[in-house]
């Protein structure tokens, strides 16, 4: 079996409805199994994504990892990423169950973007 390393983003609907390639294509995820970690599938992850996102015409793309996952923002920041603020930005997730609990999550996150060249 594979080290289950993928990659997600997304484009902006302005991008494929008017074909404008100035929009920020926004990385959504990047996972590498933990056991696969520091052996380089992130690095080949992102430069197959930038390529991908080179490739449509785009200049810039973002990211946001979560506050508390340095190895991530390391990675990232290797890679040419800049941090946008010095301040997280917050994002509260809120849903009842089945059982009609509520439940309320609160997460961090670092907001991030590359310049293509």
């Amino acid at each position: 079996m594979g080290a289950g390393q993928f990659v997600v983003f997304e484009w902006p609907p302005s991008w494929s409805e008017a074909g404008d390639r100035s929009s920020l294509p926004h990385l959504i995820s990047v996972v590498v199994r933990e056991e696969c970690h520091n052996q380089g599938a992130g690095t080949f992850l992102l430069k197959a994504a930038e390529e991908e996102i080179r490739y449509r015409g785009c200049k810039r793309m973002h990211l946001a990892t979560e506050q508390d996952d340095a190895g991530a923002q390391r990675l990232y920041l290797r890679f040419g990423f800049e941090i946008l603020s010095d301040k997280p930005r917050r994002k509260v997730s809120m849903w009842t169950d089945d059982e009609g609990k509520f439940h309320e999550d609160v997460e961090y996150f670092i907001d991030m973007r590359k310049t293509l060249d």
